[in-house]
């Protein structure tokens, strides 16, 4: 998913510093063939982007338990990250 990496960033420390340039890059690839005009394809693109960024908010501590799952063990295999997720999931359902 573009743009997610780059949403991920801002939200954990407010910063750009990484990698949405190429991701905008992509996007912006995929999506020329679909508009009819450079407005169109703006307006696709910026709505990718903020598709990406509801994603991010709405799975946040997923996100944060990935990472801080990440930084200990260093390789978090299908079935580790299927737990992490599911976890949070739960956690969020009861709240």
């Amino acid at each position: 998913m573009f743009f997610a990496g780059d949403a991920a960033e801002r939200k954990f420390d407010g910063r750009h510093r990484f990698g949405g340039h190429r991701d905008y890059q992509h996007a912006a690839e995929l999506l020329a063939p679909l508009a009819t005009s450079w407005e169109q394809h703006d307006a696709r693109i910026e709505e990718a982007r903020l598709g990406a960024r509801d994603i991010v908010e709405a799975t946040w501590s997923s996100i944060q338990a990935l990472a801080e799952e990440l930084l200990r063990k260093k390789t978090l295999n299908v079935a580790d990250v299927k737990t992490i997720v599911l976890r949070c999931e739960r956690a969020l359902d009861s709240s």
